[in-house]
């Protein structure tokens, strides 16, 4: 029952966030005639990226489905605010605006959120969710 819930509230998350990124692009989508594409690109990170990164760590492990729907909804605000064509490839979306994809920066925030913890950096109750073990066995054979 628990893993059912958890889930629900993923998509309910993701759903979420996909719809403040689609609302975003639309309204900016009007007046990028007028704005150059080096400041389309601030502003797609300063207003869309934060909104698809929000949890991110919590995030990683989200299922295939969802992750493919919030990298779709990515290329498709990077699309729109670029005046791209549908036939651009995504790997040149994210070259556009040089950032990598968002399961790669999910895996990378939590990695640095852990490293932070490990090292006495980061809130100290993140550090409580994580047990250091050390085991007596020789792992290298010598």
């Amino acid at each position: 029952m628990r893993g059912l819930q958890s889930c629900t509230v993923s998509s309910a998350h993701v759903k979420s966030v996909c719809d403040k990124v689609n609302a975003k692009v639309a309204a900016l989508r009007r007046v990028r005639k007028f704005i150059p594409a080096d400041v389309m690109i601030n502003i797609y990170k300063a207003f869309i990226l934060l909104h698809l990164e929000y949890c991110a760590p919590v995030l990683v492990g989200l299922s295939s489905g969802l992750s493919n729907k919030l990298e779709f909804t990515n290329q498709f605000a990077i699309r729109t605010l670029m005046n791209l064509p549908k036939t651009t490839p995504y790997g040149n979306l994210l070259k556009i605006v040089n950032i990598k994809p968002l399961e790669h920066r999910r895996y990378m925030q939590a990695l640095i959120l852990r490293y932070k913890s490990l090292f006495n950096t980061g809130p100290s109750y993140i550090k409580e969710l994580f047990s250091l073990h050390s085991s007596n066995y020789d792992l290298r054979g010598y």
